[in-house]
């Protein structure tokens, strides 16, 4: 008797959401419409998938992440990304079809859930770990201390970590000091993340957690993994190519022209989403202050805002311009902050990637809070120190690039950062620096 073949029966899915939005997609992939809503605990968190998809490319394309390196998609390949990536990526605008952009991803035939090994501390003996996060610096070193702990307690074990290309300069050092052993760029193919009999992903662990608003990031993301690392364990270590250390000691001395025996201060003004970020007139205070110290001012960002710095300094700034100078001016990359914080005495910023790296370099650091405590990010530091501004809608723990809702004609600044205690940032400098 003849066998007959048996099929699966693949269920319909019904799509009713508007074309591009995040509900079509999660329709799109089968997700439900609740796996975006925030829950009280990790262990709840766990039950659900991240909203991470496998999207088939259907024609090689190119696109560039967050301005920063053209990457390539190709043609009949499987890849991994967030939704919000898939939904950015979804169509090609600069293929038109009939004037209207063309698809350029449809849902691979194999979903996420189907090849997703959560890591939960299990044996990584001679195993293999994929690491994937799509956020910023500061994520990225909330994780290090468990990659540290994991390659002492199994030498045998591969680490191979996928991020935006933009941190990878970052990364190379991880790899160089042994901590990982491949960094690859997102979204990444599907083959690599097949490989590894482990997956670590962050979706969703401070986005959607109501626990995070009372755990630090660095307690929180041990406990994601399964391994919940004692405090003095949960610190990150990061160190600086000697060459690149060189590179920015020239920066700083001879091209922007700094003594050698001057006092240096790293500023980051401004934090990765407008939320995070006071209004420049905040720094003004805090700068006339600093000055006053006897320290000079360098001022650090992404290269690409360079002119807006000098702006800013211009506009701002103009009464104590001698003693500020626009690093972002002659920075290359990420790793050229990280330089800049090895270099200096103390870091002094917002809600902000640089706080965290001055912590990994071992250098002085005070950071100022508004939308988040300082005690769910830096509260483990040992060579850092916090202030949190007081407003009655603070702390809101609001995420995301959107602007705040109170931030009026300010660009979506936060007005939180309006109310610092100044005499407090004084004393907290002071305290931090009395040693220098």
């Amino acid at each position: 008797m003849k066998k007959t073949k048996k099929t699966k029966k693949q269920q319909k899915i019904n799509i009713t959401a508007p074309i591009g939005s995040i509900e079509n997609i999660q329709q799109q992939f089968g997700y439900n419409s609740d796996s975006l809503n925030k829950v009280e605990t990790l262990e709840e968190l766990r039950k659900n998938i991240p909203n991470i998809v496998i999207a088939k490319c259907k024609h090689d394309s190119y696109f560039k992440q967050n301005n920063f390196k053209v990457q390539k998609l190709d043609r009949g390949k499987n890849y991994i990304m967030s939704i919000t990536m898939y939904k950015s990526l979804e169509y090609d605008k600069y293929n038109l079809i009939n004037g209207k952009p063309r698809k350029n991803l449809t849902p691979a035939k194999i979903s996420f859930a189907q090849l997703y090994k959560p890591y939960i501390g299990q044996d990584l003996n001679r195993k293999k770990l994929f690491v994937m996060r799509t956020g910023g610096i500061g994520d990225l070193l909330f994780i290090l201390p468990n990659l540290i702990y994991l390659k002492e307690k199994y030498p045998s074990c591969k680490i191979h970590f996928a991020t935006s290309s933009q941190y990878h300069s970052m990364l190379e050092s991880w790899l160089d000091s042994g901590y990982i052993d491949k960094i690859s760029e997102l979204p990444v193919a599907d083959i690599e993340f097949k490989s590894a009999q482990y997956h670590l992903s962050f979706e969703g662990v401070i986005e959607r957690t109501k626990i995070s608003e009372t755990v630090d990031a660095y307690k929180l993301f041990s406990k994601w993994a399964g391994l919940d690392l004692p405090n003095e364990l949960l610190h990150p270590k990061q160190s600086v190519n000697a060459n690149t250390y060189h590179k920015v000691d020239i920066i700083l001395h001879e091209k922007l022209g700094i003594d050698k025996d001057d006092k240096i201060c790293a500023i980051q003004l401004k934090a990765s989403s407008p939320i995070r970020t006071p209004h420049p007139d905040f720094w003004v205070n805090i700068i006339r202050n600093i000055v006053r110290y006897g320290y000079k001012i360098v001022i650090t960002d992404n290269p690409q805002l360079h002119e807006q710095i000098d702006k800013i300094i211009e506009q701002y700034f103009h009464y104590f311009k001698e003693d500020i100078f626009n690093f972002a001016k002659y920075s290359e990359d990420i790793s050229h902050s990280i330089a800049l914080a090895t270099i200096a005495d103390i870091v002094v910023g917002t809600d902000s990637s640089l706080i965290h790296i001055a912590e990994s370099v071992c250098t002085k650091n005070l950071g100022i809070y508004g939308p988040f405590p300082g005690s769910v990010r830096v509260s483990n530091y040992q060579y850092g120190d916090w202030i949190d501004c007081k407003m009655s809608c603070a702390p809101c723990f609001t995420h995301g690039h959107k602007p705040c809702v109170y931030g009026g004609n300010n660009g979506g600044c936060s007005p939180c950062y309006e109310n610092i205690d100044m005499q407090e940032f004084i004393e907290k400098f002071k305290k931090l620096t009395d040693n220098v």
